[in-house]
């Protein structure tokens, strides 16, 4: 507010309703200096009551008529000269002497400019300020100004000062209430948050009220249910000792499933699946390492350029690159200058920007120059064009994909790397082995859900379900038989690759479970030197124990996509006629093991085991018939003997 404060004075002259206004100080007596030669002067004024009394004049109204109407509800102040022009006369009650309401200490910033309106000291206009707080209410709302509407109704007799005083009032008033309402509210979420952290059993909120409350409240909740799913998990880690009182292991496991779910987005089914298949502890690093990206890898085209010169030529360029111990062409960037997917050396075909796990379903196929390969679901060709180059464009490679747009890519890519020994086929790969071709070696990368590569789609978190799962069980189980159908059996390697890029038990395991169920394959070691073993046993599910050579590739323990790779070997044309019901066991397992050391196979395994039943069930009747032989030729003997005993006789 002013420093001072304006006194409304009226004025009794002929033309009535005439109003003087007049400056004083807050306190009752301000004492002016004489700077013209005036003596010092004292004004006093009531400024407490909503009109001002009129003044005590010494002289006559006419002294106070003038031609310049000032009405109450006007802002506006007398300029100096017309106070200098129409003096107000002022009586003090202690002597006769006259006073000027105005001294010349004021007059600098009394003085108007030009036809403006007189400012106030130390601030602006009443008209000024108002529009100010009109336009500062006017973000808020249309409340304020049916406020000033009411106020200018109401108290259209009180003072601009009193009126934007009143107007102030109210404002705090209601940024009060609203603080108010604000702090009670997160006091009602602290005590949700300190409910949850008491470790109790889990209540039937199922809501994200404690985790995305407003925008200033989300992070924090969120840091909260970070840290209760860290305890949660350290609890799990050495659950005898940490264990709380009266909370049981599903209680716990009910809690950390739902603060997952509230943090990091997943869907019930995908929990399920992870908390299936990895320990509490295992889970949250591997759904971390889900929110990074893996580290960016190139492959060397080697129908080009080597690995040596082609980093060589990066390191020139700015890139920081270092090889990749286990493979040969591959190169993991940390740092570029230059874009590394623009480079002339990426035009021109040196190299392909590619995944890491992707080189391992190549690596553990092998293939050999001269030789006739299938890549079942080829596109966008990273895969083909690696296996182009293991065989130094020669042979036959056939790369095949169901989805006709995803064409352009594969062979733009297969120009782009010099590859000449390649054929692209737009076919259905379940009626690939109806064609009259066979092939030694397959490469079947199935399409799959993708949980290898959240990080890459992580709409993936809420958007698959068990129907998708269903989906692509059932053409992956498709797909791996007419593989296998389509290798030729005389080949000297009859070579199936399986490989997805994702982590489920049914989408791998599963998978080539079926496949040994329904065709003469088995399992091989996949010649890569590192990765998990396969899953022989889950949820009560036991596998073939070969299935333990395959290999699993997980983001948080290898960095870099989750992948499955299963090398197969065919071992004899058509199908499994008859399937064995019964669980096979580890003896099993190890007999059979044996009999292929020795040079034997499952085929003449299941014949031998055949001719053995076959023999015991015709065991009694050529026992019978063994008898029945026996009599006739004693009974021949005898009667022969009579015979010669007769004669002899």
């Amino acid at each position: 507010m002013s420093s001072k404060r304006i006194a409304i004075k009226k004025g009794n002259n002929s033309n009535g309703g005439q109003h003087k206004k007049s400056v004083v100080s807050k306190s009752n007596v301000v004492s002016k200096s004489n700077v013209r030669g005036r003596k010092p002067v004292a004004s006093v004024a009531a400024p407490s009551s909503k009109k001002a009394p009129p003044p005590v004049d010494s002289d006559n109204d006419d002294d106070d008529d003038d031609n310049d109407d000032v009405p109450t509800t006007k802002k506006s102040l007398l300029s100096s000269d017309e106070e200098e022009a129409q003096p107000v006369a002022r009586t003090n009650n202690n002597s006769n002497i006259k006073m000027k309401a105005f001294s010349d200490e004021n007059a600098s910033w009394l003085k108007p400019k030009g036809n403006s309106k007189t400012k106030l000291p130390m601030n602006e206009s009443d008209d000024d300020e108002s529009g100010d707080d009109d336009d500062e209410d006017g973000e808020d709302g249309e409340g304020e100004d049916s406020d000033d509407e009411e106020i200018d109704e109401n108290d259209a007799d009180l003072l601009p000062v009193e009126r934007r005083a009143l107007k102030e009032e109210k404002k705090a008033a209601k940024i009060r209430a609203e603080a108010e309402e604000d702090f009670q509210t997160s006091i009602r979420q602290d005590e949700l948050m300190d409910a949850d952290d008491d470790l109790g059993v889990p209540d039937d909120i199922d809501t994200e009220e404690t985790a995305l409350i407003d925008s200033e409240g989300r992070e924090d909740a969120l840091e909260d249910i970070y840290s209760r799913i860290q305890e949660t998990v350290g609890i799990f880690a050495n659950f005898k000792e940490r264990r709380p009182e009266g909370v049981s292991r599903d209680d716990l496991m009910i809690r950390l499933r739902r603060d997952i779910k509230r943090y990091f987005g997943y869907s019930d089914f995908l929990i399920e699946l992870y908390f299936n298949l990895f320990s509490p502890a295992e889970t949250l690093s591997h759904l971390e390492s889900n929110e990074t990206s893996r580290p960016l890898t190139i492959r060397v085209n080697t129908l080009k350029n080597t690995r040596r010169d082609l980093a060589q030529i990066l390191m020139n360029k700015g890139v920081n690159l270092d090889p990749i111990k286990w493979s040969k062409v591959g190169l993991v960037i940390y740092e570029s200058q230059v874009p590394v997917g623009a480079t002339p050396e990426y035009l021109a075909g040196h190299y392909m920007v590619q995944s890491a796990a992707s080189f391992l379903p190549v690596m553990s196929l092998d293939p050999q120059p001269n030789e006739k390969i299938l890549d079942m679901c080829a596109a966008p060709g990273g895969k083909t064009t690696h296996i182009a180059a293991l065989m130094k464009n020669t042979g036959t490679l056939n790369a095949n994909d169901i989805h006709k747009g995803r064409l352009p890519a594969l062979v733009a890519n297969l120009h782009r790397m010099g590859v000449t020994n390649c054929t692209v086929s737009n076919l259905d790969g379940r009626k690939i082995p109806s064609l009259p071709i066979k092939f030694n070696r397959v490469l079947l990368d199935a399409p799959c859900m993708g949980l290898g590569v959240v990080h890459k789609d992580p709409s993936v978190k809420s958007s698959k379900t068990e129907d998708d799962m269903r989906i692509c069980t059932e053409t992956q189980r498709h797909l791996i038989l007419a593989a296998i159908d389509a290798v030729d059996v005389s080949s000297p390697e009859p070579i199936i690759v399986y490989s997805t890029c994702s982590i489920s038990v049914e989408e791998n395991e599963e998978i080539i479970a079926h496949a040994l169920k329904h065709r003469w394959v088995k399992v091989e070691d996949s010649g890569l030197e590192f990765g998990a073993p396969g899953i022989v046993s889950f949820r009560g599910k036991k596998f073939h124990q070969s299935i333990e050579k395959s290999r699993r590739y997980y983001p948080h323990s290898n960095n870099i996509d989750g992948f499955f790779v299963c090398k197969l070997r065919k071992i004899q044309d058509g199908k499994k006629e008859k399937v064995q019901t019964h669980k096979q066991t580890a003896d099993d397992v190890e007999e059979e093991d044996l009999a292929e050391e020795r040079g034997g196979s499952l085929l003449l395994k299941a014949n031998y085991k055949q001719n053995q039943a076959k023999a015991a069930a015709n065991a009694p009747a050529k026992k019978q018939k063994k008898r029945k032989q026996s009599k006739k030729t004693s009974g021949k003997s005898n009667a022969s003997a009579k015979r010669l005993k007769t004669s002899t006789s």
